[in-house]
Protein backbone atom coordinates (compact mmCIF):
# COMPACT_ATOMS: atom_id res chain seq x y z
CA UNK A 1 0.00 0.00 0.00
CA UNK A 2 2.87 2.14 0.84
CA UNK A 3 4.84 2.18 -2.61
CA UNK A 4 1.47 2.17 -4.49
CA UNK A 5 0.91 5.47 -2.21
CA UNK A 6 4.28 6.68 -3.04
CA UNK A 7 3.65 5.95 -6.44
CA UNK A 8 0.91 7.38 -7.33
CA UNK A 9 2.46 10.76 -5.41
CA UNK A 10 5.41 10.91 -8.02
CA UNK A 11 3.07 10.37 -10.54
CA UNK A 12 1.30 13.45 -9.97
CA UNK A 13 4.37 15.01 -9.44
CA UNK A 14 6.01 14.03 -12.63
CA UNK A 15 8.56 13.41 -11.03
CA UNK A 16 9.82 9.72 -11.07
CA UNK A 17 12.64 7.23 -12.20
CA UNK A 18 12.30 4.21 -14.04
CA UNK A 19 13.62 2.19 -10.88
CA UNK A 20 10.46 3.13 -9.10
CA UNK A 21 8.04 2.01 -11.69
CA UNK A 22 9.89 -1.24 -11.84
CA UNK A 23 9.38 -1.22 -7.59
CA UNK A 24 6.16 -0.67 -7.80
CA UNK A 25 5.30 -3.42 -10.63
CA UNK A 26 7.65 -6.01 -8.98
CA UNK A 27 5.68 -5.28 -5.28
CA UNK A 28 2.74 -6.12 -7.27
CA UNK A 29 3.77 -9.20 -8.50
CA UNK A 30 4.80 -10.69 -4.94
CA UNK A 31 1.96 -9.92 -3.71
CA UNK A 32 0.44 -11.80 -6.21
CA UNK A 33 2.90 -14.58 -5.53
CA UNK A 34 2.10 -14.44 -2.29
CA UNK A 35 -1.51 -14.66 -2.21
CA UNK A 36 -0.73 -18.29 -4.52
CA UNK A 37 1.49 -19.72 -1.63
CA UNK A 38 -1.15 -19.19 0.88
CA UNK A 39 -4.10 -20.35 -1.53
CA UNK A 40 -2.00 -23.65 -2.79
CA UNK A 41 0.63 -24.41 -0.11
CA UNK A 42 -1.34 -23.21 3.56
CA UNK A 43 -4.39 -24.03 2.01
CA UNK A 44 -5.99 -20.98 3.00
CA UNK A 45 -9.19 -20.88 0.82
CA UNK A 46 -9.08 -17.03 1.28
CA UNK A 47 -5.74 -16.49 1.19
CA UNK A 48 -4.18 -14.03 4.07
CA UNK A 49 -7.82 -12.07 3.82
CA UNK A 50 -11.13 -13.09 5.66
CA UNK A 51 -13.57 -13.05 2.82
CA UNK A 52 -13.48 -14.78 -0.77
CA UNK A 53 -14.57 -11.61 -2.33
CA UNK A 54 -11.35 -9.68 -0.93
CA UNK A 55 -9.21 -11.94 -2.32
CA UNK A 56 -11.17 -11.80 -5.75
CA UNK A 57 -10.84 -8.47 -5.57
CA UNK A 58 -7.34 -8.18 -4.60
CA UNK A 59 -6.55 -10.80 -7.94
CA UNK A 60 -8.77 -8.37 -10.41
CA UNK A 61 -7.60 -5.20 -9.56
CA UNK A 62 -3.58 -6.08 -9.90
CA UNK A 63 -3.85 -7.93 -13.16
CA UNK A 64 -4.19 -4.72 -15.20
CA UNK A 65 -1.50 -3.12 -13.44
CA UNK A 66 0.78 -6.36 -14.38
CA UNK A 67 -0.14 -6.86 -17.72
CA UNK A 68 0.77 -3.08 -18.25
CA UNK A 69 4.35 -4.00 -16.80
CA UNK A 70 4.85 -6.57 -19.53
CA UNK A 71 3.22 -4.51 -22.54
CA UNK A 72 5.28 -1.58 -21.10
CA UNK A 73 8.29 -3.21 -20.23
CA UNK A 74 11.65 -3.98 -23.32
CA UNK A 75 13.44 -5.65 -20.69
CA UNK A 76 14.02 -9.09 -20.35
CA UNK A 77 12.32 -9.20 -17.06
CA UNK A 78 8.77 -8.92 -19.08
CA UNK A 79 8.66 -12.36 -19.01
CA UNK A 80 8.38 -13.13 -15.53
CA UNK A 81 5.68 -10.33 -15.18
CA UNK A 82 3.81 -12.55 -18.55
CA UNK A 83 4.07 -15.35 -16.00
CA UNK A 84 3.27 -13.44 -12.97
CA UNK A 85 -0.29 -12.19 -15.13
CA UNK A 86 -1.15 -16.30 -16.30
CA UNK A 87 -0.60 -16.81 -12.25
CA UNK A 88 -2.89 -14.42 -11.14
CA UNK A 89 -5.29 -15.55 -14.09
CA UNK A 90 -5.79 -19.05 -12.53
CA UNK A 91 -6.10 -17.17 -8.92
CA UNK A 92 -9.38 -14.98 -10.23
CA UNK A 93 -10.85 -18.55 -11.64
CA UNK A 94 -10.10 -20.58 -9.08
CA UNK A 95 -11.55 -18.24 -6.41
CA UNK A 96 -15.13 -18.53 -6.76
CA UNK A 97 -16.78 -14.88 -7.06
CA UNK A 98 -18.86 -14.36 -10.07
CA UNK A 99 -18.35 -10.30 -10.08
CA UNK A 100 -14.54 -10.72 -10.23
CA UNK A 101 -14.48 -13.01 -13.46
CA UNK A 102 -17.31 -10.52 -14.96
CA UNK A 103 -16.09 -7.50 -14.34
CA UNK A 104 -12.25 -8.09 -15.50
CA UNK A 105 -13.99 -9.59 -19.11
CA UNK A 106 -16.40 -6.81 -19.56
CA UNK A 107 -13.30 -3.96 -18.74
CA UNK A 108 -11.09 -6.07 -20.81
CA UNK A 109 -13.87 -6.25 -23.89
CA UNK A 110 -14.45 -2.19 -23.13
CA UNK A 111 -11.16 -1.51 -23.54
CA UNK A 112 -10.28 -3.79 -26.40
CA UNK A 113 -13.84 -2.99 -28.05
CA UNK A 114 -13.71 0.89 -28.29
CA UNK A 115 -10.01 1.60 -27.79
CA UNK A 116 -7.56 -0.58 -29.17
CA UNK A 117 -6.77 -0.51 -33.00
CA UNK A 118 -5.10 -2.91 -35.50
CA UNK A 119 -4.17 -6.03 -35.07
CA UNK A 120 -4.06 -5.01 -31.39
CA UNK A 121 -7.69 -5.54 -30.69
CA UNK A 122 -8.37 -8.14 -32.85
CA UNK A 123 -5.20 -10.29 -31.38
CA UNK A 124 -5.89 -8.97 -27.87
CA UNK A 125 -10.01 -10.26 -28.56
CA UNK A 126 -8.77 -13.45 -29.89
CA UNK A 127 -6.95 -14.32 -26.74
CA UNK A 128 -9.52 -13.26 -24.25
CA UNK A 129 -11.71 -15.50 -26.41
CA UNK A 130 -9.91 -18.68 -26.27
CA UNK A 131 -9.18 -18.12 -22.57
CA UNK A 132 -12.87 -17.85 -22.17
CA UNK A 133 -13.89 -20.77 -24.02
CA UNK A 134 -11.00 -22.51 -22.29
CA UNK A 135 -12.00 -22.11 -18.93
CA UNK A 136 -16.29 -22.38 -19.81
CA UNK A 137 -15.37 -26.02 -21.94
CA UNK A 138 -12.98 -27.41 -19.47
CA UNK A 139 -14.90 -26.47 -16.81
CA UNK A 140 -11.72 -24.99 -14.95
CA UNK A 141 -12.69 -23.64 -11.45
CA UNK A 142 -15.85 -24.65 -11.84
CA UNK A 143 -16.33 -21.42 -13.82
CA UNK A 144 -19.13 -22.70 -16.49
CA UNK A 145 -20.91 -24.70 -13.58
CA UNK A 146 -21.26 -21.13 -11.45
CA UNK A 147 -22.69 -19.40 -14.37
CA UNK A 148 -24.85 -21.95 -15.17
CA UNK A 149 -25.98 -22.04 -11.59
CA UNK A 150 -26.83 -18.52 -11.68
CA UNK A 151 -28.68 -18.56 -15.25
CA UNK A 152 -30.92 -21.25 -13.77
CA UNK A 153 -31.69 -20.23 -10.22
CA UNK A 154 -31.99 -16.88 -11.02
CA UNK A 155 -35.19 -15.95 -10.48
CA UNK A 156 -34.21 -17.15 -6.58
CA UNK A 157 -30.51 -15.67 -6.51
CA UNK A 158 -30.09 -13.98 -3.19
CA UNK A 159 -29.20 -10.66 -4.93
CA UNK A 160 -32.67 -10.69 -6.21
CA UNK A 161 -34.20 -11.23 -2.95
CA UNK A 162 -31.91 -8.50 -1.22
CA UNK A 163 -32.40 -6.08 -4.19
CA UNK A 164 -36.74 -6.89 -3.67
CA UNK A 165 -36.20 -6.05 -0.19
CA UNK A 166 -34.67 -3.04 -0.15
CA UNK A 167 -37.15 -2.01 -2.72
CA UNK A 168 -39.89 -2.53 -0.02
CA UNK A 169 -37.41 -0.50 2.46
CA UNK A 170 -37.39 2.42 0.07
CA UNK A 171 -41.16 2.68 -0.75
CA UNK A 172 -41.03 3.67 3.05
CA UNK A 173 -39.41 6.96 2.66
CA UNK A 174 -40.69 10.24 2.81
CA UNK A 175 -39.85 12.75 0.57
CA UNK A 176 -36.97 14.05 2.54
CA UNK A 177 -35.20 10.89 3.18
CA UNK A 178 -35.93 10.55 -0.69
CA UNK A 179 -34.01 13.75 -1.73
CA UNK A 180 -31.55 13.90 1.09
CA UNK A 181 -31.43 9.57 2.57
CA UNK A 182 -31.77 7.78 5.92
CA UNK A 183 -27.91 8.95 6.92
CA UNK A 184 -24.90 6.53 6.22
CA UNK A 185 -24.84 3.05 7.90
CA UNK A 186 -28.90 3.11 8.80
CA UNK A 187 -29.50 0.36 6.24
CA UNK A 188 -27.30 -2.17 7.72
CA UNK A 189 -28.74 -1.27 11.58
CA UNK A 190 -32.42 -1.61 9.14
CA UNK A 191 -32.32 -4.48 6.90
CA UNK A 192 -30.87 -7.42 9.22
CA UNK A 193 -34.58 -6.52 11.63
CA UNK A 194 -37.02 -6.29 9.19
CA UNK A 195 -36.12 -9.83 6.81
CA UNK A 196 -34.21 -12.55 7.19
CA UNK A 197 -31.70 -13.39 4.34
CA UNK A 198 -32.29 -16.59 1.87
CA UNK A 199 -28.96 -18.28 2.64
CA UNK A 200 -28.96 -17.27 6.03
CA UNK A 201 -26.02 -15.63 8.16
CA UNK A 202 -26.03 -11.72 8.12
CA UNK A 203 -26.95 -9.79 5.63
CA UNK A 204 -26.58 -5.97 5.89
CA UNK A 205 -25.79 -3.97 2.24
CA UNK A 206 -28.31 -4.53 -0.58
CA UNK A 207 -25.17 -5.87 -2.74
CA UNK A 208 -26.02 -3.01 -5.53
CA UNK A 209 -23.93 0.39 -4.74
CA UNK A 210 -27.31 2.28 -6.16
CA UNK A 211 -29.38 0.78 -3.75
CA UNK A 212 -27.39 1.32 -0.98
CA UNK A 213 -26.73 5.12 -1.93
CA UNK A 214 -29.90 5.50 -2.48
CA UNK A 215 -31.73 4.76 0.70
CA UNK A 216 -28.22 6.39 3.16
CA UNK A 217 -27.90 9.41 0.80
CA UNK A 218 -30.58 10.24 -1.14
CA UNK A 219 -31.18 11.00 -4.93
CA UNK A 220 -28.78 13.56 -4.35
CA UNK A 221 -25.91 11.30 -3.55
CA UNK A 222 -26.61 9.19 -6.24
CA UNK A 223 -26.76 11.55 -9.24
CA UNK A 224 -23.43 12.73 -7.76
CA UNK A 225 -22.17 9.25 -7.59
CA UNK A 226 -23.21 8.36 -10.95
CA UNK A 227 -22.37 11.45 -12.65
CA UNK A 228 -19.18 11.20 -11.41
CA UNK A 229 -18.44 7.64 -12.15
CA UNK A 230 -19.66 8.39 -16.01
CA UNK A 231 -17.60 11.89 -16.10
CA UNK A 232 -14.25 10.20 -14.88
CA UNK A 233 -14.88 7.38 -17.54
CA UNK A 234 -15.07 10.07 -20.30
CA UNK A 235 -12.17 11.73 -18.88
CA UNK A 236 -10.05 8.80 -19.31
CA UNK A 237 -10.92 7.79 -22.49
CA UNK A 238 -10.30 11.04 -23.57
CA UNK A 239 -6.63 11.00 -21.53
CA UNK A 240 -6.15 7.65 -23.45
CA UNK A 241 -6.67 9.08 -26.95
CA UNK A 242 -4.51 12.01 -26.02
CA UNK A 243 -1.40 10.80 -24.89
CA UNK A 244 1.76 11.48 -26.11
CA UNK A 245 3.39 8.23 -25.18
CA UNK A 246 3.12 4.43 -25.76
CA UNK A 247 3.26 4.01 -22.24
CA UNK A 248 0.89 6.37 -20.96
CA UNK A 249 -2.00 5.17 -23.39
CA UNK A 250 -1.00 1.64 -22.28
CA UNK A 251 -1.53 2.65 -18.41
CA UNK A 252 -5.02 4.53 -18.56
CA UNK A 253 -6.56 1.47 -20.46
CA UNK A 254 -5.52 -1.02 -18.01
CA UNK A 255 -6.66 1.58 -15.18
CA UNK A 256 -10.17 1.61 -17.49
CA UNK A 257 -10.64 -2.16 -17.36
CA UNK A 258 -9.45 -1.97 -13.32
CA UNK A 259 -11.94 1.19 -12.73
CA UNK A 260 -14.88 -1.03 -14.60
CA UNK A 261 -13.75 -4.29 -13.11
CA UNK A 262 -13.86 -2.50 -9.62
CA UNK A 263 -17.45 -0.94 -10.72
CA UNK A 264 -19.16 -4.34 -10.98
CA UNK A 265 -17.21 -6.32 -8.60
CA UNK A 266 -18.06 -3.86 -5.68
CA UNK A 267 -21.01 -3.33 -6.87
CA UNK A 268 -22.47 -6.40 -6.92
CA UNK A 269 -20.66 -7.91 -3.08
CA UNK A 270 -19.16 -5.06 -1.06
CA UNK A 271 -20.80 -2.14 1.03
CA UNK A 272 -19.95 1.16 -0.98
CA UNK A 273 -19.27 2.82 2.37
CA UNK A 274 -16.17 -0.15 3.17
CA UNK A 275 -12.52 0.43 3.23
CA UNK A 276 -12.37 -2.22 0.60
CA UNK A 277 -14.32 -0.56 -1.93
CA UNK A 278 -13.05 2.95 -1.18
CA UNK A 279 -9.63 1.94 -0.75
CA UNK A 280 -9.50 0.23 -4.32
CA UNK A 281 -11.31 3.55 -5.61
CA UNK A 282 -8.73 5.49 -4.23
CA UNK A 283 -5.62 4.00 -5.30
CA UNK A 284 -7.65 3.85 -9.50
CA UNK A 285 -8.72 7.65 -8.92
CA UNK A 286 -5.34 8.83 -7.68
CA UNK A 287 -3.15 7.41 -10.58
CA UNK A 288 -6.66 8.54 -13.06
CA UNK A 289 -6.50 12.22 -12.06
CA UNK A 290 -2.57 12.89 -12.21
CA UNK A 291 -2.44 11.20 -16.44
CA UNK A 292 -6.06 13.23 -16.91
CA UNK A 293 -4.77 16.34 -15.28
CA UNK A 294 -1.50 16.16 -17.98
CA UNK A 295 -2.87 14.21 -21.18
CA UNK A 296 -0.24 15.37 -22.87
CA UNK A 297 2.48 16.67 -21.15
CA UNK A 298 5.73 18.56 -22.80
CA UNK A 299 7.79 15.34 -22.68
CA UNK A 300 5.04 13.47 -24.51
CA UNK A 301 5.11 16.06 -27.70
CA UNK A 302 8.58 15.96 -27.79
CA UNK A 303 8.21 12.35 -28.12
CA UNK A 304 5.42 12.87 -30.82
CA UNK A 305 7.84 15.19 -32.64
Amino acid sequence: MLVIAFAIHCLSLKKYNSWMEILLLVMMSLAVCWQLVAYYIFKMPYGTFSNVHYLASFAMLVLPGIVYSFLSTKEWYKYLFRVVALLDMVLILKVPSRPAALGITVGALFVLIFLTKGWQKWGGLLVLCAVLSGALITNYGDLYTRFEELIVTLPREERITIWSDSWTLLKENSLATWIFGNGIGVFRTVYPKLFTPVAGGTINFPHFHGLEILYDSGVIAVFLFFSGITSLLIYAIKAAKQAGNKKKRILVKCLIVAFIGWLIHTGFTLPFYSKYTQYSLAFILGTLLSIIAYPADRQDEQTKS
